[in-house]
């Protein structure tokens, strides 16, 4: 038992309850490391006792122990039986957030405390603050408000991986440092590398707390972090934030023209061969100018005395370029050039529907709102419509079937637009969509909406969109549509519908 206690005290699992022997929970594998173990009971580990090898013993013997786990603690309080609630996980003493701990809760602890009833449940860290994040920096900028985010728990300081951590995270980061509000965030491409512990918690921010002690806290998986994805911020209090991520068009006019930005202390030119319709839709939304029109090679020069940047990768739903994941400056070399073209700032929107994707058109000209004739209105002009109110792809003039089932009203998902017919991705699919496709088919409403396994995978083109339906339309291109990563789509997400125009024989929807 004095073996064991040290075993669960180095373990923090309480106390010994049990021994096993003989191999009671499974016999190990590989060498056997200790062998004649004695330990007085007082040691903190294992290494403190004295042992041998266990050259003359068999896994059939293999020790084990049960520990009682370690209990709930009331710390910072004039007796054991008041103070600030914590609980042992992971290593540390994290505490109990005051929000849904009530009088039922606090019964629950005392009785397990021995500690009687509980007479009052106090909140707002009545018993002080407990040791959590609790110091906050940014480290490797060029002042105290812009660089790699790096937090302190207990005495260790941390990076903070970037899986994690979003826009509204860094404003409370931000405002906490006296450093205003967030411009970025930004990789490890602009600060560096940190070292030593990872912090993996997913940051659970509104944007208006003060304080990163206020935001709700989750786990991610470790395994997703490396110093690669080390998290930076710039706030708008730092003399970064003034110039860096700015863009500007040269050789044109306000809204067309070679692209330039200002990346890390120098205007350079971007290179076309890292750029796609995602990066063009974010920097003519920076500059004001709308949705883009197109994007080509410069007709001018190739050659730049600066360096040049490459490697811009954006989902096409951020506001500034410096949200996107991290570029890197190259030589110009004489690789192509962007030259983009924006649409301009001129607003419009989609009215009459009941939704933001769906609907008469009408552009704001002259300071009043007006309608666009339908002379030579085609697909092609309502793409540009689409993309410049960011709702997807135009589904109008596109048709609707359901493949590779027992009849027409069930099947896997397709959808065509212009001539190309393509599958649907099951992740931005509800059943609310499923419902108003049926009812474009004549097939009644959606008894199911399942994946891959039960009409096969699709080939060709994946659509990707979000159909945001309320399940009362009559067609999809009434919905609301939003853009979904296609990183998170294959063929063995496509979806699958099931309407009650089909008769179920053999199988009942899962």
């Amino acid at each position: 038992m004095k073996d064991a206690a040290v075993v669960c005290r180095e373990l923090r699992c309480g106390e010994p309850v049990d021994l096993r022997y003989w191999a009671d929970f499974g016999q190990g594998s590989g060498p056997i490391w200790i062998y004649d173990l004695y330990c007085r009971g007082s040691e903190s580990t294992l290494n403190n006792c004295s042992s041998r090898e266990g050259h003359d013993c068999y896994h059939v013997i293999d020790a084990g122990v049960i520990c009682s786990g370690e209990k709930p603690r009331l710390s910072a309080g004039p007796h054991q039986c008041s103070g600030r609630v914590e609980v042992f996980h992971g290593g540390s003493w994290p505490t109990v957030c005051d929000g849904d701990f009530d009088q039922q809760d606090a019964e629950v602890l005392c009785r397990e405390l021995g500690c009687g009833i509980p007479v009052e449940v106090l909140g707002s860290a009545a018993f002080g603050r407990g040791e959590g994040h609790t110091e906050a920096r940014l480290v490797n900028g060029s002042d105290s408000c812009s660089g790699r985010v790096e937090l302190q728990y207990l005495s260790e300081w941390g990076t903070v991986c970037a899986v994690g951590w979003d826009m509204r995270a860094a404003d409370v980061l931000c405002a906490q440092l006296d450093c205003g509000s967030a411009v970025a965030v930004v990789e490890v491409g602009w600060f560096g590398e940190g070292s030593g512990h990872i912090w993996a918690d997913v940051f659970d921010c509104q944007g208006n707390e003060t304080h990163l002690s206020q935001c709700g806290i989750s786990s991610w998986s470790r395994a997703a972090c490396s110093h690669k994805h080390d998290a930076g911020v710039i706030c708008n209090g730092s003399s970064v934030a003034f110039h860096e991520g700015r863009v500007r068009l040269s050789g044109g006019s306000e809204c067309q023209g070679e692209v330039e930005i200002y990346f890390r202390q120098d205007w350079r030119r971007v290179l076309l061969d890292s750029w796609s319709l995602s990066e063009a839709s974010v920097l003519c939304r920076q500059l004001g100018c709308g949705s883009v029109l197109n994007y080509r090679s410069s007709p001018f020069t190739t050659e730049h005395k600066h360096m040049c940047v490459t490697g811009f990768s954006c989902s096409g739903s951020e506001a500034h370029l410096g949200n996107c994941s991290s570029a890197q400056p190259v030589n110009c070399s004489s690789r192509e050039q962007l030259y983009i073209t924006c649409l301009g700032p001129r607003p419009i929107r989609l009215v009459g529907s009941g939704g933001d994707c769906a609907g008469r058109l009408e552009v704001f000209h002259s300071g009043s709102w007006g309608t666009v004739c339908d002379d030579s209105w085609d697909i092609e002009d309502a793409q540009v419509v689409c993309r410049q109110l960011q709702c997807g792809e135009a589904l109008s003039h596109t048709e609707a079937r359901l493949v590779n089932g027992s009849d027409s009203c069930s099947g896997r998902v397709e959808l065509q637009y212009l001539s190309e017919w393509g599958t649907v991705c099951a992740v931005g699919w509800d059943m609310r969509a499923a419902d108003v496709l049926c009812a474009q088919l004549d097939c009644g409403s959606a008894v199911a909406v399942v994946e891959v396994d039960w009409f096969g995978e699709g080939s060709g083109h994946i659509w990707a969109d979000v159909f945001d339906c309320q399940g009362n339309e009559t067609h999809l291109s009434q919905c609301g549509i939003s853009s979904w990563s296609r990183a998170a789509c294959s063929h063995k997400h496509d979806g699958g519908v099931i309407c009650n125009g089909e008769i179920l024989t053999s199988r009942t929807p899962r």
